[in-house]
């Protein structure tokens, strides 16, 4: 049985460390952080899992993540208006 080993997890995350190490302090990170901001909530994270894999109406929807209609529409609005959405 033929073993490979693994990447190391320096070599996946150097490169990336490198990029970074050439963006200047709040230049471009700034819509990553918001994007990620606002996928820190559950139930949109949530939400999104559910819309890759089938479209639904905000009641469909609201019904599927057991939320109320007006909860989910109010996570939707800020995901479209979001950096990217």
């Amino acid at each position: 049985m033929n073993q490979e080993t693994p990447p190391s997890r320096s070599g996946l995350v150097e490169p990336v460390w490198k990029d970074l190490a050439r963006v200047k302090p709040g230049a471009a990170l700034s819509p990553m952080i918001d994007r990620l901001a606002i996928l820190g909530e559950p139930l949109r994270l949530r939400t999104l899992c559910v819309l890759e894999k089938v479209d639904l109406s905000v009641g469909e929807l609201a019904r599927v993540l057991a939320s109320p209609q007006s909860t989910v529409s109010r996570h939707l609005k800020l995901l479209a208006g979001a950096p990217g959405g």
